[in-house]
């Protein structure tokens, strides 16, 4: 359904178009409320909750859309439930990893001699709010936690992808990364 708003702006009529679909709060899931709702910036959600920033939102006001949205405290989450902060946090991580608020490093396979607990300068920053590899395991090419013990082939497969790497030394793990003489 289409209605028009009249609106008196300035000593000029304007005519505004306000978008109301057939719904009611009876189409809402208990954690939902209906409302309405603006593209910009958008509805909460689990990967958002910490960036969402109305000042980014064009001045150009587009007209609002009657939906359910979660209930105030609650975050959309990837698949479409409404989740409370610590849930959300369980979400947004993989097997083998947690969420955390640390330091910028993580365990990788690429860097092993910088991770959560020795990441050189970072003094300055006191949280990074993300998923952290568990101890054991660390983040692969392609983004992955996996065991440590597998980062040498995550290495070869570095070296073959990229052959220009540079030779170096033994890894915090006992691996060497100079895969050309093994």
């Amino acid at each position: 359904m289409l209605r028009l708003l009249i609106v008196l702006f300035c000593g000029h009529v304007v005519l505004c178009r306000l978008v109301i679909p057939d719904i009611g709060q009876d189409k809402c899931k208990p954690e939902e409320v209906l409302q309405c709702f603006e593209k910009c910036p958008g509805e909460v959600t689990c990967r958002n909750r910490d960036v969402i920033d109305r000042k980014q939102c064009p001045d150009v006001v587009e007209p609002c859309v009657l939906k359910c949205i979660c209930r105030e405290g609650l975050f959309r989450s990837d698949d479409g439930s409404c989740l409370d902060k610590k849930q959300c946090e369980k979400s947004l991580c993989s097997e083998n990893e947690f969420y955390d608020c640390g330091h910028y490093c993580d365990n990788t396979c690429a860097a092993p001699e910088q991770n959560r607990t020795n990441c050189p300068n970072t003094e300055h920053i006191k949280c990074r709010p993300r998923c952290y590899c568990k101890d054991g395991f660390a983040r692969d090419v392609n983004g992955f936690c996996i065991p440590v013990e597998g980062c040498e082939l995550d290495l070869k497969q570095r070296r073959e992808r990229d052959p220009n790497l540079p030779p170096c030394c033994k890894t915090a793990y006992g691996f060497p990364l100079d895969f050309e003489n093994n």
